[in-house]
Order: C-alpha cells, then sequence, then structure tokens
C-alpha cells in the first residue's frame, strides 16, 4: 500500500518536483515551521515529546525531511562521550529513556507505520505527506565510492583518534534544497547534533555509507573482549531502518518512475561499494569480522573521542553468538535487497552486471571458503528464521546450500554433484540425496583432516539444516520413519560440534 497509494500526489508533467510530491496544508506549514525552529534552537526533546503525545492520541505526527534527519543524527549520537549535553538537553532524563534512544524508537514506529499504510486508521494525507517527507530525505543521501580509505589500517593523530579519512562529495546533497518555498529551513546540512555530522551530510561523504555500515557489523562480530555500547546497537538499527526506507522508496519507483538502472534509489546504494566487482566487494563489506582473513578495516563515524571515565556507566556483556545472531538479520536484509535489485531493472548505463545465479554462487564462495565457522552458522540460521511467504525469499536458502555443497565437492570429486533444490518437495529423494552426501562426505580423507574440519562441519551444518526445512516443508506424517532418518544424519555427522548443531536445531537427543 505504501508504494501504490497516490490520491494527494501532485502530478507534475515537467518533472520539476519528486514524483512523490505532496502538497502542504497551512496547518502542516505551521507544524514544520515550529518543528524546524525548536530543532534549530536545540529543543529536540520538545520535538520528541510532541511527536509521542501525537501517537498516543491516535494520530500519526507528519514531520518534515529536515526534522527526520535531526532525528537520525540524534539517534547516532553517543550518549557515553555526549552525556553531560544530552542531560542539559533534557534534565528530567532520570529513570526514562535517553534522547537517542527515543529518537530511534520514535523513528522506527514512523516507518512501521509507512510500511503497514494502515489508511482506516491513520489520516490517508497525513500518511502520503509523511512518505513524502522520508523520501525526500532518502533521496539527499546519497553513498559515494571511496573503497580505498579502508583498505588499509586507521591512522591516529597526536591525541590517538583516529584520522577521519572521507572528505564531502561534490555533489551537493538534494536535501539543501528546499522541498517547499511556503516556508524557510533554518536547518542545513552544515549543522551539528551534540557534536555528530548531521547523517546525510555524514554517509554522503566519499566511502563513509559503506564504510560506517561495515564498522557497525563488525562490532557485533569481534571478539568476547569487545563490549557491545548502546552506541553500536543503534547504529545497527539506523542501517536496518535506512535499508527499510531504501526498500519502499525503491518500490514507488519501479511502479510509477522508471525501470532505469542510472536512476534507481537502491541501485546508487550498491553501486558505491565497487564499480567492477560489486558482488565481491559487498559481501566483503558485509561480513568484516567474520572471516579468516580480513582485507577491510572500516572505522567509527565520527567523533570518536574515548569514552570519558567521569561517570560509571553500565554496559551488557553480549556473548560473541549472541552478537552475531543481532547482526545476521541486518546482513540478510541487505543481500536478498541486493538479489532482487538487478532482474527488476533495465541496464541504460551499459556496465556489465551480476546475475542473481552469479551473486548466489559468489556468496557460497565467500561463505565456505572464508568465513568463520561461527558466522557461518548464524548467518545460515538467519536466513531460516527470516524466511518470507514470497516463492524467491523461501527458496533462497535452499540454493545457496546446494551451492557451498557442491563447491564443497569440486576438488574432491567433480563429477559428484548434489540436487537440493530440485528434489526438496519430494521427501524420498531428498532423505536418498542427504543420506549419499553424509557417506560422500565421511569417504574423502580432504573432509576429515584436522585442517579441513571446519569445512567438514559447515557442510555438517548444511546438512542439518537441509533436514530442518525438510520438517517445515513437510507434514512429519509424510516420514516412514522420522527417528530413524534422523539418527542416520547423527551416525555419519561425525564432528562434535554437528552433533550439538543437530540437538539444538531439532531439539532432539
Amino acid at each position: 500500500m505504501a508504494s501504490t497509494s497516490r490520491e494527494y500526489v501532485v502530478e507534475d508533467k515537467e518533472a520539476k518536483r519528486p514524483a512523490y510530491y505532496v502538497e502542504v496544508t497551512d496547518k502542516q506549514i505551521s507544524d514544520f515551521e515550529i518543528w524546524n525552529s525548536l530543532c534549530a534552537n536545540e529543543g529536540y526533546e520538545v520535538v520528541i515529546y510532541i511527536c509521542e503525545q501525537y501517537l498516543n492520541s491516535g494520530q500519526i505526527p507528519v514531520i518534515s525531511s529536515e526534522i527526520i534527519s535531526v532525528l537520525f543524527t540524534l539517534a547516532s549520537v553517543d550518549e557515553d562521550v555526549n552525556r553531560p549535553l544530552l542531560r542539559k538537553a533534557d534534565p528530567l532524563d532520570h529513570g526514562r529513556e535517553s534522547l537517542p534512544a527515543r529518537s530511534l524508537r520514535l523513528l522506527d514506529t514512523l516507518i512501521s507505520h509507512l510500511v503497514s499504510f494502515d489508511h482506516e486508521k491513520f489520516d490517508l494525507y497525513n500518511l502520503e505527506l509523511l512518505r513524502c517527507q522520508f523520501f525526500y530525505f532518502i533521496d539527499g543521501l546519497i553513498p559515494n565510492k571511496g573503497r580505498s580509505w579502508i583498505c588499509s589500517p586507521p591512522e591516529y593523530n597526536k591525541s590517538n583518534k583516529i584520522i577521519w579519512p572521507f572528505t564531502d562529495s561534490a555533489f551537493m546533497s538534494q536535501s539543501n534544497v528546499p522541498l517547499y518555498a511556503s516556508y524557510i529551513n533554518l536547518i542545513d546540512d552544515n549543522r551539528v547534533v551534540f557534536k555528530s555530522m548531521m547523517i546525510n551530510r555524514l554517509l554522503s561523504q566519499n566511502g563513509s555509507f559503506w564504510n560506517t555500515l561495515s564498522w557497525t557489523l563488525s562490532c557485533f562480530s569481534t571478539e568476547e573482549n569487545f563490549v557491545i555500547r548502546s552506541f553500536n546497537e543503534r547504529w545497527l538499527s539506523i542501517f536496518d531502518l535506512l535499508f527499510d526506507v531504501y526498500s519502499l522508496r525503491q518500490d514507488y519507483y519501479m511502479r510509477y518512475e522508471s525501470s532505469n538502472l542510472r536512476t534507481s534509489p537502491l541501485f546508487k546504494v550498491f553501486w558505491a561499494v565497487d564499480h567492477k566487482y560489486i558482488s565481491k566487494g559487498l559481501l566483503e563489506y558485509l561480513f568484516v569480522g567474520c572471516n579468516e582473513k580480513e582485507s577491510l578495516y572500516p572505522i567509527p563515524p565520527p567523533p570518536n573521542e574515548a569514552v570519558s571515565g567521569v561517570e560509571h556507566v553500565n554496559h551488557f556483556t553480549y556473548n560473541r553468538s549472541f552478537k552475531l545472531s543481532m547482526s545476521m538479520k541486518l546482513r540478510k536484509k541487505i543481500i536478498g535487497l541486493f538479489l532482487d535489485l538487478f532482474p527488476t531493472l533495465k541496464n541504460d548505463i551499459n556496465v556489465d552486471l551480476p546475475r542473481k545465479e552469479d551473486i548466489l554462487d559468489t556468496l557460497a564462495d565467500t561463505m565456505y571458503n572464508d568465513l568463520k565457522i561461527e558466522p557461518f552458522k548464524h548467518f545460515m540460521l538467519s536466513c531460516y528464521s527470516n524466511r518470507k511467504d514470497n516463492d524467491d525469499d523461501r527458496m533462497f536458502l535452499p540454493q545457496l546450500v546446494e551451492r557451498i555443497i557442491n563447491k564443497a565437492f569440486i576438488n574432491v570429486n567433480r563429477q559428484k554433484q548434489f540436487a537440493i533444490v530440485d528434489n526438496l518437495h519430494d521427501i524420498a529423494k531428498i532423505t536418498s540425496e542427504l543420506v549419499q552426501l553424509l557417506k560422500a562426505t565421511n569417504k574423502y580423507a580432504a573432509f576429515n583432516r584436522s585442517r579441513s574440519m571446519k569445512r567438514r562441519e559447515k557442510i555438517d551444518f548444511c546438512i542439518i539444516t537441509v533436514a530442518k526445512l525438510m520438517t517445515t516443508t513437510h507434514s512429519i506424517k509424510k516420514f516412514q520413519d522420522y527417528s530413524s532418518f534422523l539418527s542416520t544424519i547423527k551416525t555419519f555427522a561425525h564432528s562434535s560440534a554437528g552433533l550439538n548443531d543437530l540437538e539444538l536445531f531439532f531439539y532432539f537427543k
């Protein structure tokens, strides 16, 4: 519904306005001016409070694109570094959420309402106008290429602070250009919110978007001694919300604007990864901290001051397994958007684009050859838990598992290929296929040497994943001997970790 409703969209044959443009009423102009003035004077708490009261009364607050940018920036503020400033801005914050947390929760609520687009619950005009503001904000956030900046370890200045290497793009952010001439915008992209650069300016700098995303994901892929702070968790949620908006914007673009590659909102994001090796480059960004050997060194967004020791701040210490599971959902979402993008677009810029099959092959190769065992398992689990009702997403996991298994056997026996996808619908065929796979894996010494045990463990986990898919695809009544089937898996899955995974996945002992 968010990509189909256009009752209040103003048509513009000369294309001087965005295709999602909605005109504002006098009341909305008044609201925009009030919120704009409050943010210009750092009255962020009042803006958030007013929006919260709108929602509590069953109405949806329609904020301008500039305020959306301020809220995203506020959500990215490191409260440990800026605690005195935050306390001064909200002196009554004792015992309630901080301003960054409230800002993020407000954005999450508004975007959720845009996704559901319930015009029976909220006024349709307000929904379309709010969609217009979010789309204008996301169109003003233009990621730019700058991969070379993070291919080597970061440099530090004399104060032991990381030197921020990224520079402003020559491209003028669209958000600098007023969408409406009816009111004066007091908020520009040069503004800072509690020492933090405006998010649309920060992420539009050359290389900054994918560096910041990669750094965020790497915080959840590090070893046990890294303490995850609320700052890290909020950046993870910020990117999750940004890609939700990008997804809505892309759907609207395909439906009402064009199917050309050049002007696609989502293509611009992925094009900033690497113009030549886009698939491999994307996976390197997404799996930083998960590989046996790292090639990228992302850095935190500025300011990167050390946390002050004036106050004692409690932080949760998560184990690595839990940290990985927190970030895998976002990795899977981005890969899913990437897979679905290119088949729907017309190549009007004459560049070589990866086919869906090539992307899956690259992903399978990265997972089997490069990923550590724990990130490998958690990504597979995220693919299983995030399967949707559409056929493409349901078949993503079986296609990935089949490619990983067949890639494992290329150097052992090229003639040995397994058909997981084609046989998944037939319980007898897929059971036979899995038993053959288990026996073949046990047969070849290449999978059972001490140095290769991690690869053997990956194959075991793929088998367990397929077995779990079988139990969700078919009724358990179709299994003639369900316990015997699982026992067969248990017999041949020799790695102890594989046995633990089996018990975890099936609750079977």
